[in-house]
């Protein structure tokens, strides 16, 4: 599984103290957030959650990678959100045919397109 995909599983999982709410709230099977997290935890080569029958509970070393996981996170949900502002700006090059009779329409609108293309940092 993917290791931010991981992280986010466990990151629920934290914050829902249940493996159960963590996959009702990740629309996942149970098995597959249980699976995450024991995948996680050996990849990192520690025990990240106490289980028992009746709850789930973190770790000393549980909350630092929970902390970290956090920060992590965000970081990427900040860098994803800057990429998607980047792809709603206009960009390209455009190329068409028209009769002549567009091109009294068209002028005004070709004019501030290669404007906002050209005003790009």
């Amino acid at each position: 599984m993917d290791r931010l995909r991981s992280l986010e599983i466990f990151k629920t999982v934290a914050d829902k103290g249940s493996f159960v709410r963590a996959a009702d709230t990740l629309d996942l099977s149970t098995a597959v957030v249980t699976r995450a997290v024991q995948e996680l935890e050996k990849m990192l080569s520690i025990r990240l959650l106490q289980r028992s029958t009746r709850r789930v509970s973190l770790t000393v070393e549980g909350e630092a990678v929970l902390e970290r996981t956090r920060s992590l996170l965000d970081s990427f949900d900040e860098l994803t959100a800057r990429s998607s502002e980047g792809a709603s700006e206009i960009a390209g090059e455009v190329r068409f045919t028209a009769p002549a009779s567009f091109s009294a329409r068209l002028g005004p609108v070709l004019a501030e397109f290669n404007a906002r293309r050209t005003s790009r940092p």
